[in-house]
């Protein structure tokens, strides 16, 4: 099977239907067909629909990542998901004007954030990140059901029966919190757990620890080896339920295009956002300006968050602006190991680039 161009929701859902299975159990699936839709219906909105196709690459992506592990995706579907990902692919490579070598990079630019100025210093210049496996990080991903998010109970390995309700307290550190200057109105960060979102959609959680004189540190970077990710920071969740978002990654300092695209995954999980608040660097709602006496009713919710990037303008200026602190963190970066034996941190090494690895799932997990 194949597409020669996007195709229509009717033409889809033929295609991807498999007999006495119902859609709808398949929350990844039914993301799609909601993605597909509101693309068709943006015809003529350069910037809904650059997002739009880039959600549908990333969700199809994702579907073909779990679907061998997962029971509720049925596997008939496999040929039309991976025919319409293709044509996805292609379709960005036209809009970003790349080929489709060219694409991952393109989407870590939209889309993803390389290492910081602080990220390169503290991992490659001071050597002080502890990198963990595929295998090692999988204890600590977060995955979800009926819109709640669920965890490995790491943090008590004797009592491993299963996935629990995830409890950010559980990845608290107080002393693994970026020192920053506060100022009045900045949000307490209790019970706060640390995580990230890869590009392929994997989102971890883990107790965080400052490196120093002896030891290595815990960061950001720890989950995916130094590598680009989508989002990271902080979140409150408490039986299950995400209720704050704070963008405070020293690491990778993410910006609205990221904040965006941890808006894209969350929704493809089900993951209600009205009522979440999102909260920036500095530990205030996300857009709070305390010059100002009256703020913008907005400001901390997910309408504000999606209007830092409604635009093809504000796209491309959050893209650029990425690229020049992508720029800048790679002149810090110390000369790759000569020796093709050691495997190190490499920039160049994009996940897109890489064949599609399966989903790395712990003891305990396939109860999910």
């Amino acid at each position: 099977m194949n597409y020669t161009q996007i195709p229509s929701l009717s033409q889809w859902q033929k295609d991807s239907s498999v007999a006495l299975a119902v859609r709808k159990t398949d929350v990844v699936l039914a993301r799609i067909d909601t993605l597909l839709e509101l693309y068709t219906a943006a015809a003529g909105d350069d910037a809904k629909r650059l997002i739009f196709l880039s959600d549908l690459f990333f969700t199809l992506d994702y579907w073909l990542k779990i679907f061998r592990t997962n029971p509720l995706m049925e596997r008939g579907r496999q040929p039309a998901i991976q025919a319409f990902y293709e044509r996805a692919a292609y379709a960005l490579c036209d809009a970003f004007k790349c080929t489709i070598n060219g694409l991952p990079r393109e989407l870590e630019l939209m889309w993803g954030r390389e290492l910081s100025l602080c990220g390169v210093h503290t991992d490659l210049v001071k050597d002080q990140a502890d990198y963990i496996s595929r295998a090692e990080a999988a204890k600590f991903r977060l995955r979800f059901r009926d819109g709640k998010a669920y965890q490995l109970p790491w943090y008590q390995p004797s009592a491993w029966s299963g996935p629990v309700l995830a409890e950010s307290r559980h990845a608290h550190e107080p002393n693994a919190f970026l020192r920053t200057a506060l100022k009045p109105g900045a949000l307490p960060n209790d019970h706060y757990g640390f995580f990230v979102l890869t590009m392929g959609r994997d989102l971890y959680m883990a107790r965080h620890q400052a490196g120093g004189q002896g030891h290595k540190g815990f960061y950001h970077s720890s989950y995916v080896g130094g590598d680009p990710i989508v989002c990271s920071g902080t979140m409150l969740i408490e039986k299950g339920v995400i209720k704050r978002i704070r963008f405070d990654s020293g690491h990778y300092q993410p910006q609205a295009n990221n904040y965006r695209a941890l808006v894209m995954a969350l929704r493809m999980w089900g993951v209600s956002l009205a009522n979440v608040a999102f909260e920036d660097f500095n530990a205030h709602l996300l857009g709070t300006d305390l010059t100002k006496a009256v703020q913008d009713p907005r400001i901390g919710t997910v309408d504000y968050v999606l209007s830092q990037t409604d635009t093809m303008l504000k796209l491309v200026a959050n893209r650029n602006t990425n690229l020049d602190t992508n720029q800048v963190a790679q002149g810090m970066r110390p000369p790759a190991n000569p020796n093709a034996n050691v495997r190190g941190p490499n920039p160049r090494d994009w996940w897109g680039n890489r064949p599609r690895q399966p989903e790395v799932v712990p003891p305990g997990a396939q109860k999910m």
